[in-house]
């Protein structure tokens, strides 16, 4: 079996022989883009409908036995090329940018800046601790 992208699909169905999935997207859930495609078992879309309105879409009933199940077709499958076409969506790089910016926020982070939250009993101790280091320890002599 393969897999293909569908963007905003609201329903989709198997058809009874097994071999095709139909998909649509229908209103009153989505006003724009109506249609109904349909795809092979490998993925690949056979046919596309646009439509102004659609509101709904289903195969025709059949009756149990019609069908007889079958393998999938030997020596048909999705070719390597088909798949290596779905690249995985990386971070968005500014054309010309040198990295330099995140480069100095990732070195302030590294060098001690609090980025996280902290509780009242953690912030106290905080305050005590940099009180103490600013105030020079009293020696007693006696």
């Amino acid at each position: 079996l393969g897999q293909n992208r569908y963007e905003c699909c609201v329903d989709c169905a198997w058809s009874a022989d097994g071999r095709h999935l139909l998909g649509c997207t229908i209103a009153p859930r989505m006003r724009v883009e109506n249609r109904l495609e349909l795809f092979d078992y490998l993925g690949n879309r056979l046919l596309r409908l646009d439509f102004d309105e659609l509101y709904a879409s289903s195969w025709r009933p059949q009756p149990a036995g019609t069908y007889k199940d079958r393998p999938p077709t030997p020596g048909r499958s999705r070719s390597m090329a088909q798949v290596g076409d779905t690249k995985k969506a990386s971070a968005y790089r500014a054309p010309n940018a040198t990295g330099a910016l995140a480069a100095m926020l990732r070195a302030q982070e590294e060098g001690g800046a609090r980025t996280t939250a902290r509780t009242a009993k953690e912030h106290a101790a905080e305050v005590e601790a940099r009180r103490k280091k600013k105030e020079p320890e009293k020696q007693e002599f006696r």
